[in-house]
């Protein structure tokens, strides 16, 4: 494969595939800084570019307006009116915006450009095959192109479509490449590549300067640094300067990498050091020294149980009896999984990313409720503005208004598209999830979902609603066999001990993060715990 800015040289082609990129409309989203200086390239070459506002904030407003863009209002009307949708977002929220284009009618060329992994990539390109959508991958390397030679747009896919897409960018500050027409997923995986250095070196460098201070040694190694290598003392203190700003939006990156190296067999772990750093969110005038002693802090456990604990001893014989061979496909545990507090299905599918899927079907349902209000701050800012959902709504006497309906809604998507081996639940949805089980539990011919044999609860409570909570009288256990999972920073940890005393056979680890489930950064060894946990249920 050669990499290659230039068109193609069959002169008609290269005629209509200028006069087609000329005439048709390009959605941009969501035009943040990097996003509104794409568009600006775009509308400074003479070309339309739309934006969808509903839901943005006045700051996306006005860059997008200063970047010469039209205001489409809705994602519904952008979709109408543009052949060509690309998209600038968080890495988290990439699949989510995909979907939700795709089910409101797209059925143009999408561009996603961006810095996601090749399986995320794959998972996009099959979405929009599936609805009748074309499909480029792209991928941004470089600051928002705000002159020339210093920013890349890299495409991967069908000659013609890469092709036009390179041509909107002709004689612009964005210089667009072709770096294959035969894959799809090659623009991501160079840029997985590229950041994987650049943003992985600067998360080391921060991290070496944290250990140097907590170990008391920083002086003596900046003395050694000073003879051995002069340059990395100033390097390090340019990397927390400039990274640190931008950490909160490098930490979805770095998962993103974190996975691309996972499906070859490789390691890459440098999310948990940007988490760290988020407090600097668009900070300016950043000081080194401060991003050093973020760095440092420790995640501790919330009070309420010690994390030893949580953790269950893992002997070499318990290793032995459950490293059975992988399963095949056709033998993976089914499981029915329930999103948490207004969220939605596919914001969980991303958030179970670093499950062991060899090992489990997992079957994603959102909630039947619409969301009644507005999500936390972090799901809007990852995943975009939905739509999400909600499993019941808590009233001011503590009465779940809805479970009646969920509950029967649960049944009868059970009832068509079951047998289910097992519930899962994060949050509200493990909430629910345990509910499930002690009504499995009790009697299992009458149960919403009959017949599992175990379930996985992360981040879960016990109902606040007096009713429900009758399920867990206490002494009556929940006998089916439960692997429950909290963050040591999680605000539901003190309350574990509430619900996991209703349970008679229940395994619970924890993992470095807060409110969140376990991925390959803040949870690897919760992970391999889930995994030894299913391979016993085999």
């Amino acid at each position: 494969q050669t990499l290659s800015s230039e068109h193609n040289s069959c002169g008609s082609r290269q005629r209509q595939t200028e006069m087609a990129s000329a005439s048709v409309a390009v959605g941009v989203l969501h035009p943040g800084k990097m996003g509104a200086a794409v568009a600006r390239c775009l509308t400074a070459a003479g070309h339309r570019v739309l934006f969808a506002s509903e839901g943005r904030s006045g700051t996306t407003l006005k860059r997008a307006i200063d970047a010469g863009c039209t205001d489409a209002q809705t994602l519904g009307s952008l979709v109408r009116e543009c052949g060509i949708i690309l998209s600038i977002v968080p890495p988290a929220a990439a699949v989510t915006l995909a979907r939700t284009c795709f089910d409101a009618g797209f059925r143009g060329l999408y561009v996603d450009a961006n810095a996601i992994a090749p399986a995320t990539t794959s998972q996009i390109h099959t979405l929009a095959k599936s609805c009748g959508a074309q499909f480029l991958d792209g991928s941004l390397i470089g600051p928002p192109p705000t002159k020339q030679g210093t920013t890349r747009l890299y495409l991967a896919g069908s000659q013609a479509h890469a092709t036009m897409v390179a041509s909107l960018f002709a004689s612009t500050h964005l210089d667009a490449k072709i770096v294959s027409t035969e894959s799809f997923t090659d623009a991501s995986a160079l840029k997985m590549c590229y950041a994987a250095w650049t943003k992985g070196s600067s998360a080391l460098l921060i991290n070496v300067c944290a250990l140097a201070a907590s170990e008391g040694v920083q002086t003596a190694l900046m003395q050694e640094w000073a003879i051995s290598k002069p340059e990395l003392a100033a390097q390090s203190r340019q990397a927390a300067e400039r990274c640190a700003p931008k950490a909160w939006r490098f930490a979805g990156e770095m998962r993103e990498i974190a996975s691309a190296f996972a499906a070859q067999g490789l390691s890459m772990a440098s999310a948990d050091v940007y988490e760290r750093l988020a407090e600097f969110k668009d900070a300016t005038n950043v000081d080194a020294d401060h991003v050093f002693d973020a760095a440092r802090k420790r995640p501790t456990p919330t009070a309420g149980l010690s994390t030893p604990s949580l953790v269950p001893v893992l002997t070499a014989a318990t290793a032995t009896a459950t490293a059975a061979a992988e399963p095949s496909s056709s033998k993976r545990l089914r499981v029915l999984c329930l999103h948490g507090w207004r969220t939605s299905a596919d914001v969980l599918r991303i958030q179970c990313r670093n499950f062991p899927r060899d090992l489990l079907d997992m079957d994603f349902i959102d909630g039947c409720f619409p969301a009644s209000g507005p999500p936390y701050d972090i799901v809007e800012q990852v995943f975009g503005s939905g739509p999400y959902y909600e499993w019941w709504n808590k009233n001011d006497a503590g009465v779940y208004e809805g479970i009646d309906e969920t509950l029967s809604y649960i049944a009868q998507h059970a009832a068509a598209h079951g047998p289910y081996d097992g519930v899962m639940g994060f949050s509200q949805g493990a909430c629910l999830a345990a509910m499930l089980m002690a009504k499995a539990s009790a009697s299992a011919g009458e149960a919403p979902v009959p017949g599992i044999r175990f379930g996985i609860l992360v981040s879960a409570f016990k109902p606040k609603d007096a009713d429900l909570a009758q399920l867990f009288p206490g002494d009556t256990k929940v006998s089916l066999p439960t692997f429950s999972c909290y963050g040591q920073k999680d605000f539901a940890l003190p309350e574990a001990g509430a619900l996991m005393a209703s349970f008679r056979d229940i395994v619970t680890v924890t993992h470095q993060g807060g409110h969140e489930l376990p991925n390959n950064t803040n949870g690897l060894q919760a992970l391999e715990h889930l995994r030894l946990f299913l391979r016993s249920k085999y």
